[in-house]
């Protein structure tokens, strides 16, 4: 798959799918309901990842290896707030695909504030280098927040 899931709780449930080489700009999303990424296992046992929609694209932990930054353009932010049990680490996914390990350990009840740009994903994994998520803001010069509970 060549491109970027976006989920949006409309009425009807609908998916986005934008090239990766395209804008992130040119998508246009008006939901105001929170969305819940999880990465729990079978047991229901994990961490999620909560946030308003249309304020970040969520990628598939499954495609975490096919994303990477595009030049960046239109500053914003990322506000990190760990409410869960576990210690994370926050990855920016670089030009090329890596990850750039920019917070090594968040642990629970902190919270971390990163500038980035429109076009680059962050990828949260907990302590055992899981992965929880990979966000990308979707909305310039504010700061948004992604909140991570049990």
């Amino acid at each position: 798959m060549n491109g970027i899931l976006v989920l949006c709780s409309l009425p009807v449930h609908t998916h986005f799918m934008i090239n990766r080489s395209a804008h992130l700009t040119a998508v246009l999303l008006v939901c105001a309901t929170a969305f819940t990424s999880c990465n729990k296992d079978e047991d229901g046992n994990g961490t999620h990842a909560v946030f308003t929609e249309g304020r970040f694209v969520e990628n598939d932990c499954a495609e975490a290896d096919s994303l990477h930054s595009l030049t960046g353009t239109l500053p914003t932010s990322i506000f990190f707030k760990n409410e869960s049990s576990q210690t994370l680490k926050i990855y920016w996914v670089n030009f090329t695909g890596g990850r750039t390990l920019y917070h090594d350990e968040v642990t629970p009840g902190e919270s971390e504030l990163q500038g980035t740009f429109l076009e680059h994903p962050w990828y949260i994994a907990n302590a055992d280098e899981e992965c929880i998520t990979v966000v990308t803001a979707l909305r310039p010069t504010v700061t948004d927040t992604v909140i991570f509970r049990d």
